[in-house]
């Protein structure tokens, strides 16, 4: 299944490590990652989105309920 994140971008969920909100953890995120709401870490990397990490959670939590098995 797949985490739409904004931006017409969408990660695997079952590649997805964290979803962290930039605010909370400003010290370990580039300066550029300020314009952004929250940060995805993946197996592939690190991703940010203006979307709130509680809303991707949300979504995320959604999409776990309904996987097959």
């Amino acid at each position: 299944m797949y985490l739409h994140i904004g931006s017409d971008m969408m990660l695997q969920t079952d590649s997805i490590i964290g979803i962290f909100d930039v605010s909370t953890v400003k010290t370990f995120f580039p300066p550029t990652a300020n314009k952004y709401s929250s940060g995805i870490l993946t197996d592939k990397g690190l991703f940010f989105s203006e979307i709130s990490s509680l809303t991707l959670k949300k979504r995320a939590e959604v999409i776990f309920t309904h996987e097959q098995p």
